[in-house]
């Protein structure tokens, strides 16, 4: 009840106010009407009161009246009767009217219950929804707030893996310059080294040229020597064969005695062109191997320095790829002995005879001097070329 007041409290108002007015009404009836019985109308059956009210006349001293005096007042009292039915009448179609607006209100009442009742579950409905809403919301945010960490994170990892990737490159780039240049010096170092064996194999094959020009001098004048002794011969066998003819002639005038002096004569004279034939082939022979001893001992003379130049291109080449360690002295020194092959690919090293001032830090260094100077400068001719070379080393 005091719900549907809080709820309609216009509608409270005006029912109390009728009430009120009605009650008024009635009891202002009663206060004119002390002495009249009113019968209740039926409201249901909309019946008319089965009795009027009756005023009760009380007992009257007898007395003599004036007849217009009574019509008069009969009169009054008969419109005093007939204002009170109407007034009655009027009460009733107002108790009428006012159960008919009870009846609707009361249907109000009940609609408007029944609107709450609904308007409750479509309230509950609402918040249930709300909350759901709610809710939904709750974990769109939750899922917001984590998705945003987790695209924090990423983009931090992201930025770590960048910095990362960055310091790579920055490595790298490095790695590549200090590559790039250690490519260039090797290409340096290879190129003076090439240079340097093609000034030896210039210098080598200036030399041999030399050697080959000397060889054909040697041979021409050869030549021009087994030439001259040739005509020689010629001419002496051209002067014999003149002397044989004036000989012949002179038999022909001579005595038979002298014919035999002069075959002896002429026998001598063959033996002792035979003994200088003899002795001209001795010479000439003894010439031929003195000229191919000293053509020998230069070439001897040219292989042992090409020999000692190769040896020195070796010790060399192995000093330009010498790496100074620490803790070593300057007056440190060591003999290598070195095996390797026509290719000049080194097939051992062995480091010997050092003295008091190599320690076994320095032996290491001078032997990995060797291996990265591999492969070692091919020797200029075969001949000089050695399977095992052995030299003293001194940075």
């Amino acid at each position: 009840m005091i719900d549907f007041i809080k709820r309609h409290p216009l509608s409270v108002t005006l029912a109390f106010i009728l009430h009120v007015v009605l009650g008024w009404l009635v009891v202002n009836q009663w206060e004119h009407s002390s002495e009249i019985m009113v019968h209740n109308v039926d409201a249901q059956n909309n019946k008319l009161p089965a009795e009027l009210p009756v005023e009760v006349i009380q007992p009257m001293n007898t007395y003599t009246v004036d007849s217009k005096i009574i019509e008069q007042q009969l009169a009054n009292i008969k419109a005093q009767e007939n204002q009170k039915i109407v007034q009655a009448k009027q009460l009733e179609e107002k108790s009428l009217a006012e159960q008919k607006r009870l009846k609707e209100l009361e249907a109000q009442k009940q609609q408007e219950q029944k609107r709450l009742e609904e308007l409750k579950k479509q309230q509950a409905l609402e918040k249930k929804e709300a909350e759901k809403q709610k809710r939904l919301a709750e974990e769109k945010k939750r899922q917001a707030e984590q998705e945003a960490k987790r695209i924090a994170e990423a983009k931090k990892q992201a930025e770590e893996e960048k910095r990362k990737a960055a310091e790579a490159i920055k490595i790298a780039e490095e790695a590549k310059k200090k590559a790039e240049a250690q490519r260039q010096k090797a290409q340096e170092e290879e190129r003076l080294a090439k240079e340097k064996r093609l000034a030896e194999e210039k210098k080598r094959q200036e030399e041999e040229a030399k050697v080959l020009a000397a060889k054909k001098a040697a041979e021409k004048a050869e030549q021009e020597r087994i030439a001259a002794e040739k005509k020689a011969k010629e001419a002496e066998a051209a002067r014999l064969a003149e002397e044989k003819r004036k000989q012949a002639l002179a038999k022909e005038l001579a005595e038979k005695e002298k014919e035999r002096q002069r075959l002896a004569e002429e026998a001598a004279r063959a033996k002792a062109q035979k003994e200088r034939d003899m002795a001209e082939a001795a010479l000439q022979q003894q010439l031929a191997q003195e000229a191919a001893r000293q053509r020998e001992a230069e070439r001897q003379k040219q292989l042992k320095s090409m020999q000692q130049q190769y040896v020195s291109a070796i010790a060399s080449d192995v000093k330009n790829h010498w790496k100074t360690p620490a803790n070593i002295s300057d007056k440190a020194e060591c003999d290598l002995y070195i095996v390797q092959n026509m290719a000049g690919e080194i097939q051992s090293v062995k480091v010997l005879n050092c003295n008091e001032h190599a320690n076994r830090q320095f032996k290491v260094a001078a032997e990995q001097a060797v291996w990265r100077a591999a492969p070692l400068p091919l020797a200029p001719v075969n001949e000089i070329f050695e399977k095992e070379i052995a030299f003293k080393f001194k940075p």
